[in-house]
C-alpha cells in the first residue's frame, strides 16, 4: 500500500505478535506483556496489524509469585492493547487492526468469549482457539478441564483448583456446550468471536515440525507463527517486462 510513497511504513502489512506471561522480562526469547505492547504500537503506527495469542497470561485471580497479588487477566490486557490501539489511531499510516486470540482451555475463555457482547475493544477482532477434545466435547456434551501453567490463588484453590500429573493447574471444569454456546452467542449478536481450530492449523502446517502456530493476522486469512508476516502485496510484472 505503501511502495512508491516515499513514506516510512511497513509494506508488509500483518504480523504475529509473541507475548509471555510476565510484565517485562523475556521468557525463551518471547517478550513480556510491556515489551509486546511496544512492539505492536510500533508494528501499528506503521501501518501494519497485528494477531496476539494472549493464552500465556494467568487467568485473572491467579497467583503472582514474590509479590503476593492476583493477575488482572487477559481480558484486562485486551483492554490495555486496545486502548493503546485506539491513542494511536491519529498518527498511524492506517486505523489499527488488531486479532485476539485466547485458548478454548483458557480458564478465562468463557469471560473472552462473552467480552464483546458487553461492549468496547473497537480495535480488536477476537477469536476463540478451538482443539480437537474441545469439539469432541461438544459432540459428546460432557464437561472440559480448564488449565494453565499458572497457580490458582487462593479463592481457586479454595473453589478445587489442583495441580496435575503434568505440571498444569486445573482451574474448574465446565460443561463445553456452554462456551460453545457463548461462541455461537457472541458470533450471532456481535460477529465474534470466531473460532481457530488451531490443532487443525498445526497439523497442517507444513513447517508444524519446527514452528508454532497459536494466532493469525487480524482478518483470520493467514495462520502465522510468532513475528511470522503476511505480505498482502502484488508484484505489477508489466513493469519489470524489458522488450514487451
Amino acid at each position: 500500500a505503501h511502495a512508491g510513497t516515499g513514506a516510512k511504513s511497513t509494506m508488509i502489512k500483518c504480523f504475529v505478535q509473541p507475548l509471555c506471561d510476565s510484565i517485562t522480562h523475556a521468557e525463551g526469547g518471547i517478550p513480556g506483556i510491556y515489551t509486546a505492547l511496544m512492539e505492536t504500537a510500533e508494528t501499528l503506527r506503521l501501518g501494519g496489524g497485528v494477531g496476539i495469542d494472549f493464552s500465556p497470561i494467568r487467568p485473572r485471580g491467579a497467583r503472582i509469585a514474590g509479590v503476593d497479588t492476583l493477575g488482572l487477566g487477559p481480558v484486562g490486557f485486551l483492554q490495555l492493547f486496545n486502548l493503546s490501539c485506539e491513542l494511536l489511531g491519529s498518527t498511524a499510516r492506517r486505523p489499527g487492526a488488531q486479532m485476539g486470540v485466547l485458548r478454548c482451555d483458557h480458564p478465562d475463555a468463557l469471560a473472552f468469549a462473552q467480552v464483546k457482547t458487553q461492549g468496547g475493544l473497537a480495535s480488536f477482532n477476537l477469536s476463540v482457539a478451538g482443539t480437537y477434545a474441545f469439539m469432541q466435547a461438544v459432540t459428546d456434551d460432557t464437561e472440559f478441564e480448564l488449565v494453565h501453567a499458572a497457580e490458582p490463588g487462593p479463592m481457586q484453590k479454595a473453589a478445587g483448583a489442583t495441580r496435575r500429573a503434568d505440571g498444569l493447574w486445573a482451574y474448574q471444569r465446565l460443561p463445553a456446550r456452554r462456551l460453545w454456546a457463548a461462541i455461537v452467542g457472541g458470533a450471532h449478536e456481535r460477529g465474534e468471536p470466531g473460532v481457530l481450530f488451531v490443532d487443525r492449523i498445526q497439523a497442517d502446517n507444513n513447517l508444524g515440525y519446527c514452528e508454532r502456530i497459536a494466532a493469525t493476522n487480524p482478518c483470520g486469512e493467514q495462520p502465522l507463527p510468532p513475528y511470522g508476516a503476511c505480505c498482502l502485496g502484488s508484484i505489477n510484472l508489466v513493469q519489470l517486462v524489458e522488450r514487451p
